[in-house]
């Protein structure tokens, strides 16, 4: 794998049952978290040492018009 710490952390997320993809070339990851306080404490957990998680605000979600 060209990204290993990228897929292993992916990987991890989504066992936990949270929404992650490789987000651009990488190495970024995108987490899809709902504002809850234990799955954005447990995304943040998932992050190797060298990482950070930066929580994007949204006012609104996706809607089918």
């Amino acid at each position: 794998l060209a990204m290993p710490d990228t897929a292993k952390l992916v990987a991890a997320l989504r066992e936990k049952g949270i929404a992650a993809v490789v987000s651009g070339s990488g190495p970024s990851v995108l987490a899809l978290v709902p504002d809850k306080q234990h799955l954005v404490t447990e995304t943040h957990s998932q992050c190797p040492d060298e990482w950070w998680a930066r929580p994007l605000a949204l006012a609104q979600g996706a809607r089918v018009l």
